[in-house]
């Protein structure tokens, strides 16, 4: 038997190593985070004394509030997921803010992941209130082949993850386009994606 593992240890390290590299990919591929339950979203609401404006899970990845309150200095978005160990986990940034959000009919912008088991997301905001009032769906496609759908439900914001195929992928935006209840295209954003990519705050 020892002769038998002499002759064969280097098999043994190469299989250990295999074993190794497969379980680090698929555990950072399926990273285990869980989005927070409602109660856990109302808990942190209460506790921090924001008042949300906005409320939008992305994906299975995180749930994002956005509140804007005079304590917290404008409108700040809050990022909220349970970890491996299902530890609440909140992130607090200051809410993206266009320089030229009140000379377009419709705002686009895109968030970074913020780490490689948090996806990055696509933002809308209709500031156009005729495409507003018709304003239905919205669909996004990304470079990587992933198309996400979103209902507008009155609401003029939609935050859209960028849904990756693998862990190591950051999804660049292709196409958006804005329907009504019939399906007509209300408005569209077309770009080249190797000119535009999600960019982080």
């Amino acid at each position: 038997m020892a002769k038998w593992f002499i002759k064969n240890r280097y098999r043994l390290i190469f299989a250990i190593l295999v074993l190794i590299v497969v379980s680090t990919i698929l555990s950072l591929q399926f990273p285990g985070n869980q989005l927070p339950t409602e109660d856990e979203l109302q808990s942190f609401i209460n506790e921090k004394e924001i008042i949300p404006i906005f409320i939008s899970n992305i994906g299975n990845s995180y749930s994002i509030i956005l509140a804007d309150d005079a304590k917290y200095n404008g409108t700040n978005e809050f990022i909220v997921y349970k970890n491996r160990r299902k530890k609440l986990k909140v992130k607090q940034y200051d809410f993206y803010e266009s320089s030229r959000a009140n000379t377009v009919d419709v705002e686009y912008w895109g968030q970074a992941p913020y780490g490689y088991n948090l996806i990055g997301f696509v933002g809308i905001e209709i500031r156009n209130d005729e495409i507003a009032s018709k304003a239905k769906t919205a669909k996004v496609i990304f470079d990587n082949g992933s198309v996400e759908y979103a209902s507008f439900d009155g609401s003029k914001l939609l935050l859209i993850p960028a849904t990756r195929k693998f862990f190591w992928e950051k999804p660049r935006l292709e196409t958006i386009e804005i329907y009504d209840v019939n399906g007509v295209v209300l408005h569209g954003f077309y770009t080249n994606y190797d000119k535009w990519s999600l960019r982080s705050q």
